[in-house]
């Protein structure tokens, strides 16, 4: 009798151990898939808004001459349609004038198309900041509206927002195809 629960347990558990294995590989099979697409999305989506030499070029010229007369002509072109007191901080920060320089060639910056546009604001006191994170979000959103212009319609989200300490006030901008759904 003990022997016969013990065959009938046995191959109930080890059927049911089976039954896991299966499903784990399945599971593992969906997970790869998912993850073999999104790493085509995400290497579509950078190679159709990148451009490293124009990335370099123009990095070159912005930190080798910010002021020089050329590249503050075409910060100025970029940068239209942005209120002048947000022109005249931003001039003065030489990722924000990569960005907007890149952004009218229909172009992102390879950091900001691989993990998003990093925003942080600063200021001594809390209405500081959130004036310079109002200001560089009208920069984000102006940057979308070039990309739109170029063809490149996806939707911009904000990620996360987070208020650090005294100082400081963090918060990411991701587009559509870097999404990990």
């Amino acid at each position: 009798m003990e022997l016969i629960i013990f065959l009938v347990l046995g191959t109930f558990f080890l059927l049911k151990v089976a039954s896991k294995k299966g499903q784990d590989r399945e599971h593992d099979k969906q997970l790869e898939a998912n993850r073999t697409q999104r790493e085509k999305r995400m290497n579509d989506w950078i190679r159709r808004v990148t451009d490293k030499r124009l990335e370099a070029e123009l990095e070159e010229k912005i930190y080798t001459g910010l002021t020089g007369k050329e590249i503050q002509t075409a910060f100025e072109n970029a940068a239209k349609g942005l209120p002048d007191s947000d022109i005249n901080k931003l001039r003065y920060d030489k990722t924000m004038v990569l960005r907007l320089l890149m952004a009218e060639h229909g172009k992102l910056r390879n950091e900001d198309a691989s993990w998003g546009i990093h925003v942080y604001a600063y200021g001594p006191t809390e209405i500081r900041r959130l004036e310079d994170a109002e200001m560089k979000r009208r920069v984000v959103y102006h940057i979308q509206n070039k990309l739109i212009k170029h063809g490149i319609d996806e939707k911009i989200t904000r990620k996360s927002t987070i208020k650090g300490g005294n100082a400081t006030y963090m918060c990411d901008y991701i587009w559509e195809p870097m999404k990990w759904d």
